[in-house]
């Protein structure tokens, strides 16, 4: 339960006439407080079709106290810090956010999309303005909450729950003056029934018929997001297969598989190295004249079997342990940076006086890693606690209370 207040009045999260207080306090444009600490963070009620929903103010997380469900942890932390207000433009009046997005959602007659952003190489801040499929995808988690844990959400998340909050998290958001959820496909869970799988493949038809290729002009493309099942060689091509999607393939040029293999060498290993690790695909694709669709441009990320992402081994044994101690965290997620700039790999939240942000150091370290970290911890307010990749022990991991930094020095890197 959380309480909120505008003025005199109060407001449960939990309570039935939730929605009908809402509705009047959004129609006189007033605006809520968290009442996790004082003062209390200010909130903003956004409205989507007939629903209404308590949003806090954009980038004002981590001004709530950490138990709280609201918190976030400092933008500068992740790669949210790079894009935010810039890429991704909430509006408090509207309750929308507007993305800006450097891949296409259509596709001229013979022309070929560029090469996937994540294998440009860039500067400290990638693609500031604009969002990759990669930094999309990981907005799309984070709004849906699925980088953070808590004890209690422990079996409680499977494919349908994942889709569910995906495409809500989705309706929230526009680009291209349209919202983002009718730009997206997510398949459907598999159902064992007849009748309801039949339903799910003609939904995915109507959903599908919106980019189908006419003979002249230009292709609408599409997104798609789904768990990999496989990626194996067709008559034509590599076919990529969705797990709840086994009846419908999406064709794959050798030139895209070539790419997506130097791009994410990491990533597409995990599955054979990490016990029980997804794989999950964010894509552009297009529809032919003839029902078959084809993958335009893609990008991957692993996520634990929680559906928590990682980026290598060390953070999945570290979110590992972190679970089975029941602890609470987030995941923070790169966006458009590139593996060479650090960022925080956890926020560990239910540690006191502060949250504690953990780090995980590549071995050997890419090139200007140390200033680029050093900057990092200059600007962070958090204790701070480090491993790095490629050690045999990890670190004690900070017990709930009495947490105080662990030191980084360059002579820690061991190059």
């Amino acid at each position: 339960m959380t309480l909120y207040h505008a003025g005199d009045v109060v407001l449960d999260s939990e309570q039935t006439d939730l929605q009908f207080r809402l509705a009047h306090l959004h129609e006189a444009k007033k605006r809520l407080h968290c009442s996790c600490c004082t003062p209390g963070p200010e909130m903003y009620i956004a409205r989507f079709g007939t629903e209404f929903l308590i949003k806090r103010m954009p980038n004002s997380g981590e001004e709530h106290h950490p138990c709280c469900t609201s918190y976030e942890p400092p933008i500068e932390l992740s790669g949210l810090g790079a894009v935010a207000g810039t890429a991704i433009i909430e509006d408090p009046e509207s309750g929308q956010t507007t993305l800006r997005l450097d891949f296409s959602l259509s596709k001229a007659p013979g022309r070929k999309p560029p090469p996937p952003s994540e294998n440009t190489p860039v500067s400290v801040v990638a693609t500031p303005h604009k969002l990759t499929l990669r930094a999309l995808l990981h907005h799309l988690w984070e709004q849906a909450e699925f980088h953070r844990w808590t004890a209690n959400m422990s079996g409680k998340r499977h494919w349908s729950v994942i889709r569910g909050h995906l495409l809500r998290a989705a309706d929230q958001m526009v680009t291209q003056k349209k919202t983002l959820s009718d730009q997206l496909y997510i398949p459907e869970a598999w159902s064992k029934e007849p009748a309801e799988q039949a339903a799910a493949t003609r939904r995915r038809l109507a959903k599908l018929t919106q980019i189908t290729n006419a003979r002249h002009g230009t292709q609408k493309l599409m997104l798609v997001i789904g768990e990999v099942k496989k990626i194996a060689p067709g008559h034509y091509g590599q076919v990529l297969t969705f797990k709840h999607l086994p009846d419908f393939h999406f064709r794959l040029s050798p030139e895209l598989l070539q790419k997506l293999v130097r791009a994410f060498p990491g990533e597409l290993e995990a599955r054979d190295v990490v016990p029980d690790s997804r794989l999950i695909a964010i894509g552009t694709f297009s529809v032919s004249r003839n029902g078959y669709a084809s993958i335009e441009e893609m990008s991957v990320m692993t996520v634990s079997a929680q559906w928590i992402p990682f980026e290598n081994i060390s953070e999945a044994a570290l979110i590992d342990a972190l679970m089975a101690d029941r602890r609470e965290f987030h995941k923070c997620l790169r966006y458009n940076l590139q593996p060479k700039h650090p960022l925080a790999s956890i926020v560990l939240r239910d540690t006191t006086p502060k949250p504690v942000a953990m780090y995980v150091i590549p071995t050997p370290h890419p090139k200007d890693y140390i200033a680029a970290m050093t900057d990092l911890l200059d600007q962070s307010k958090l204790p701070q606690w480090f491993c790095y990749t490629g050690t045999t022990e990890m670190p004690p991991v900070p017990h709930k209370s009495g947490y105080e930094s662990m030191a980084f020095t360059p002579e820690m890197d061991g190059i």
